[in-house]
């Protein structure tokens, strides 16, 4: 289940409270190989990036998931929840979402020069995210969803994600890190996973590079 990590919304934004709280305890900044810090874990505080996340979040729940309406054996949630399950840690994007268990927080990092990042079970969102349309953002989310079951950026299995989830316009084909493109798809088969569908642009339009740090 997703969690906000925000600080308490007063007035007309007080609706915004149900979607977390401050969360006790933040998780430690993540470095590169230099020691530099990269990414941070901080609380949301302006009810405008709130909203955003809000939107995403629900563009997730409604129109990828369809949650709370019968899916068709073909529908984009199937197609997305079947990927999810070829992940490592074998959990579909719907328990991602729904299962108290999960309990996965979402930060807001200040300094990242990435759309977001992703450690365990804790995930934060910079600018390029959060000042992109609700798309942008919802893909960035289920991105970083993707390195919460085990997925990963040096064989392209957290971008393809999108592919798998209704948001293929979303999809970055270089955001692969670390290895070749042919490595990316040698890797693909190795571990069955789908490929990429023939004809994807290689740049999508109106889209942004979610490139996390590898874990």
């Amino acid at each position: 289940m997703l969690f906000v990590n925000m600080s308490l919304q007063k007035g007309r934004d007080e609706s915004l409270n149900t979607l977390g709280k401050l969360r006790d305890g933040l998780p430690d900044p993540i470095k590169n190989d230099e020691g530099r810090i990269t990414n941070e874990f901080k609380p949301f505080s302006d009810p405008q990036d709130i909203r955003r996340l809000k939107a995403a979040i629900e563009y997730i729940e409604k129109r990828i998931l369809h949650l709370g309406e019968p899916a068709a054996k073909d529908s984009i949630a199937s197609t997305c929840n079947a990927y999810f399950l070829r992940l490592p840690r074998r959990r579909s994007l719907e328990q991602l979402v729904t299962d108290p268990g999960e309990k996965i927080w979402i930060h807001y990092d200040p300094i990242g020069t990435d759309a977001g990042a992703a450690r365990g079970k804790d995930i934060t969102l910079g600018r390029k995210a959060l000042g992109g349309n609700v798309q942008v953002l919802a893909a960035t989310l289920i991105h970083e969803l993707a390195h919460v079951v085990g997925a990963r950026d040096d064989d392209g299995t957290a971008e393809d994600a999108l592919l798998h989830c209704g948001l293929s316009k979303q999809h970055v084909a270089n955001n692969i890190i670390g290895k070749s493109k042919a490595d990316a798809a040698a890797k693909r088969q190795s571990t069955k996973l789908p490929a990429k569908p023939p004809g994807r642009p290689r740049i999508a339009p109106n889209a942004v590079p979610r490139v996390a740090p590898q874990h």
